[in-house]
Protein backbone atom coordinates (compact mmCIF):
# COMPACT_ATOMS: atom_id res chain seq x y z
CA UNK A 1 0.00 0.00 0.00
CA UNK A 2 2.54 2.48 0.81
CA UNK A 3 3.98 1.63 -2.99
CA UNK A 4 0.87 3.38 -4.27
CA UNK A 5 1.02 6.14 -2.32
CA UNK A 6 3.99 7.73 -3.25
CA UNK A 7 3.29 6.87 -6.86
CA UNK A 8 0.53 8.60 -6.87
CA UNK A 9 2.00 12.10 -4.67
CA UNK A 10 4.50 12.23 -7.16
CA UNK A 11 4.87 15.99 -8.66
CA UNK A 12 6.10 16.63 -11.93
CA UNK A 13 8.69 18.91 -12.52
CA UNK A 14 8.94 21.64 -15.46
CA UNK A 15 11.03 24.59 -15.75
CA UNK A 16 11.30 26.61 -18.87
CA UNK A 17 13.82 29.57 -19.72
CA UNK A 18 13.10 32.85 -18.14
CA UNK A 19 12.75 35.53 -20.81
CA UNK A 20 13.73 39.20 -19.78
CA UNK A 21 12.90 41.97 -22.38
CA UNK A 22 15.80 43.82 -23.94
CA UNK A 23 15.75 47.57 -23.45
CA UNK A 24 14.76 47.51 -27.51
CA UNK A 25 12.01 45.46 -26.64
CA UNK A 26 10.70 47.63 -23.89
CA UNK A 27 11.13 50.56 -26.00
CA UNK A 28 9.05 49.03 -28.82
CA UNK A 29 6.55 48.03 -26.80
CA UNK A 30 6.18 51.57 -24.73
CA UNK A 31 6.27 53.00 -28.38
CA UNK A 32 2.92 51.35 -29.37
CA UNK A 33 1.17 51.77 -25.91
CA UNK A 34 1.75 55.54 -27.11
CA UNK A 35 0.75 54.88 -30.52
CA UNK A 36 -2.41 53.24 -29.62
CA UNK A 37 -3.48 55.99 -27.19
CA UNK A 38 -2.66 58.35 -29.44
CA UNK A 39 -4.59 56.90 -32.35
CA UNK A 40 -7.48 56.28 -29.56
CA UNK A 41 -7.77 60.02 -28.66
CA UNK A 42 -7.50 61.23 -32.39
CA UNK A 43 -10.40 58.88 -33.35
CA UNK A 44 -12.62 60.46 -30.42
CA UNK A 45 -11.17 63.86 -31.70
CA UNK A 46 -12.14 63.35 -35.30
CA UNK A 47 -15.64 62.08 -33.93
CA UNK A 48 -16.77 65.13 -32.06
CA UNK A 49 -15.59 67.00 -34.59
CA UNK A 50 -17.62 65.08 -37.24
CA UNK A 51 -20.58 65.67 -34.49
CA UNK A 52 -20.06 69.06 -34.09
CA UNK A 53 -20.08 69.92 -37.78
CA UNK A 54 -23.49 67.52 -38.08
CA UNK A 55 -24.71 69.67 -35.54
CA UNK A 56 -23.70 73.16 -37.21
CA UNK A 57 -25.29 71.72 -40.48
CA UNK A 58 -28.38 70.74 -38.80
CA UNK A 59 -28.95 74.47 -37.14
CA UNK A 60 -27.65 76.11 -40.65
CA UNK A 61 -30.69 74.13 -42.50
CA UNK A 62 -33.37 75.29 -39.71
CA UNK A 63 -32.19 78.68 -40.19
CA UNK A 64 -32.26 78.76 -43.61
CA UNK A 65 -35.70 76.65 -43.60
CA UNK A 66 -37.06 79.79 -41.22
CA UNK A 67 -35.55 82.39 -43.07
CA UNK A 68 -37.13 81.10 -46.55
CA UNK A 69 -40.23 80.55 -44.85
CA UNK A 70 -40.51 84.34 -43.15
CA UNK A 71 -39.48 85.39 -46.58
CA UNK A 72 -42.44 83.39 -48.14
CA UNK A 73 -44.80 84.89 -45.62
CA UNK A 74 -43.63 88.70 -46.23
CA UNK A 75 -43.55 88.24 -49.72
CA UNK A 76 -47.38 86.83 -49.64
CA UNK A 77 -48.12 89.68 -47.49
CA UNK A 78 -46.34 91.85 -49.86
CA UNK A 79 -48.16 90.22 -52.28
CA UNK A 80 -51.51 90.67 -50.76
CA UNK A 81 -50.99 94.16 -49.65
CA UNK A 82 -50.07 95.01 -53.18
CA UNK A 83 -53.51 93.72 -54.43
CA UNK A 84 -55.20 95.32 -52.08
CA UNK A 85 -54.28 99.04 -52.23
CA UNK A 86 -54.22 98.16 -56.35
CA UNK A 87 -58.02 97.48 -56.38
CA UNK A 88 -58.25 100.51 -54.05
CA UNK A 89 -56.70 102.82 -56.19
CA UNK A 90 -58.45 101.38 -59.33
CA UNK A 91 -61.70 102.12 -56.92
CA UNK A 92 -60.75 105.12 -56.29
CA UNK A 93 -60.24 106.13 -60.28
CA UNK A 94 -63.79 104.57 -61.00
CA UNK A 95 -65.10 106.25 -58.64
CA UNK A 96 -63.38 109.60 -59.99
CA UNK A 97 -64.33 108.73 -63.82
CA UNK A 98 -67.72 108.72 -62.99
CA UNK A 99 -67.81 112.23 -60.82
CA UNK A 100 -65.84 113.45 -63.85
CA UNK A 101 -68.54 111.62 -66.31
CA UNK A 102 -71.36 113.47 -64.08
CA UNK A 103 -69.54 116.56 -63.94
CA UNK A 104 -69.32 116.71 -67.83
CA UNK A 105 -73.10 115.61 -68.07
CA UNK A 106 -74.17 118.54 -65.72
CA UNK A 107 -72.26 120.92 -67.38
CA UNK A 108 -74.11 119.78 -70.90
CA UNK A 109 -76.93 120.20 -69.62
CA UNK A 110 -76.09 123.61 -68.19
CA UNK A 111 -74.72 124.33 -71.47
CA UNK A 112 -78.43 123.15 -73.49
CA UNK A 113 -80.41 124.96 -70.76
CA UNK A 114 -78.41 128.16 -71.42
CA UNK A 115 -78.43 127.69 -75.27
CA UNK A 116 -82.17 127.12 -74.82
CA UNK A 117 -82.59 130.05 -72.59
CA UNK A 118 -80.96 132.07 -75.32
CA UNK A 119 -83.00 130.78 -78.20
CA UNK A 120 -86.24 131.74 -76.51
CA UNK A 121 -84.84 135.15 -75.79
CA UNK A 122 -84.01 135.34 -79.43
Amino acid sequence: MLRTAFARNARLFSTSIRTQKSAVDAAKETAADLNKVAGEKAAAGIEQAQQAAQKAKEAIGINAAEAKAKASEVTGATQGDAAKLSGQAQGKAEELTGKAKGAINEAAGKAKATAEEVKAKV
